[in-house]
């Protein structure tokens, strides 16, 4: 599926010597970097790829003692006092706490993935693999997404409780750089949790069924208008909302695809001083309705549109614009369940347009609602 290599190590001792191994050779290339070439570098920074290499190829138990060998060898061979196992400070103690706590959900999340590839590899024909294993990939993943979503809230539930109460407890005694610490993981805490929720509903996406009924969507824009209002109040944003179809489709469905299109206009616009948003549509030769979402925001580059509608794939910093990764793909998954097919054009600096097509269920020349209405331009 290209998030994990097939692999997976599953005789007893070769699983655990690969622990043992990958261990050894972070040590040596920490050292390398440290004591070589003089680089300082936070204390456990080259013992999580090692962590996940383990969990990934040899599974949940190999996965914990890694973590359990890098913490050990930290304290022994890393921090003052040498060659003991005694933790010195407790910015040190909180470290290695949050350190063997993330070492348990990377090894979770392994094993996850690999009961399900192991799952869907016992059902699979080797015969037929070349016929059904796009479908197959499909469903473990959805599997996978919402085994995530559902078992590692828990874990995350206690790691944002334990910090917390951590906090209030020992506030008086931890130092700045010891807050820092806790500040940071909660932050992290919190991006994991959101991502869990995108992930259960990308998932959900794929798992139900949907009823198709007339979609007058201009109503939809303009419910998705009103619902953004909140936010778009303080804001000089021209709409310019043409004529839309109305099309045979799952109305919640419907409204997740343009509220996701026009938070994406909005978020990207969001450093102009005069944001103009184009919601519009045009009937290809085939008979089918393309609606298009156009802003002068900050664009993209193109040679990277093929990542735009992936999960987790984005093209800014999150330090630029907020987001998991998520919106867009939720969009292609469903035009694609309604039979239809998506696609930007963009440029860096010059804005973007998204456009979605769906079968000649209605045409573009329809009148739907907003026929003797003004045009919703100038809103914002």
């Amino acid at each position: 599926m290209g998030y994990f290599p097939r692999t997976r190590i599953t005789k007893f001792l070769p699983r655990y010597a690969l622990a043992l191994g990958i261990v050894s050779l972070a040590f040596l290339f920490r050292f390398a970097l440290v004591q070589g070439l003089g680089l300082d570098m936070p204390t456990y920074i080259t013992f999580y790829p090692a962590v996940i290499t383990v969990a990934v190829l040899g599974g949940i138990w190999p996965g914990l003692i890694a973590t359990a060998l890098c913490g050990l060898g930290t304290l022994f061979f890393i921090l003052s006092p040498l060659y003991t196992l005694k933790v010195a400070n407790l910015s040190e103690a909180v470290a290695l706490v949050l350190f063997s706590l993330m070492g348990l959900l990377i090894s979770l999340l392994a094993e996850h993935y690999r009961r399900g590839r192991q799952a869907v590899s016992d059902l699979l024909d080797e015969k037929a693999l070349a016929n059904i294993q796009l479908a197959a990939s499909v469903k473990a993943l959805e599997s996978f997404s919402y085994s995530v979503s559902h078992d590692l809230r828990a874990p995350l539930r206690h790691l944002d409780g334990f910090l917390s109460l951590l906090i209030k407890r020992s506030n008086a005694v931890l130092d700045d750089t010891s807050r820092h610490y806790i500040d940071r993981s909660l932050e992290a805490s919190k991006r994991m949790g959101l991502l869990i929720d995108d992930l259960l509903q990308f998932s959900r996406l794929g798992r139900g069924e949907f009823q198709r009924v007339p979609v007058d969507l201009n109503k939809v824009v303009e419910q998705v208008q009103r619902a953004m209002e909140p936010e778009t109040r303080d804001r000089s944003i021209h709409w310019i909302v043409g004529r839309l179809p109305v099309v045979s489709a799952d109305q919640p469905m419907m409204r997740q695809v343009m509220e996701n299109l026009v938070t994406n206009a909005l978020k990207f616009t969001r450093h102009c001083p005069a944001a103009e948003i184009e919601i519009g549509c045009k009937t290809e030769a085939t008979g089918d309705a393309v609606v298009f979402i156009r802003d002068n925001g900050a664009g993209f580059d193109m040679r990277y549109s093929s990542k735009l509608f992936q999960v987790f794939q984005r093209l800014h910093s999150e330090q630029e614009f907020e987001g998991a990764g998520i919106g867009l793909a939720i969009v292609r998954r469903v035009v694609e369940q309604h039979g239809g097919r998506v696609w930007a054009e963009g440029a860096v600096g010059a804005g973007a347009t998204f456009y979605f097509s769906l079968p000649p269920n209605g045409s573009c020349t329809e009148k739907g609602s907003h026929e003797d209405r003004p045009n919703l331009a100038g809103r914002g």
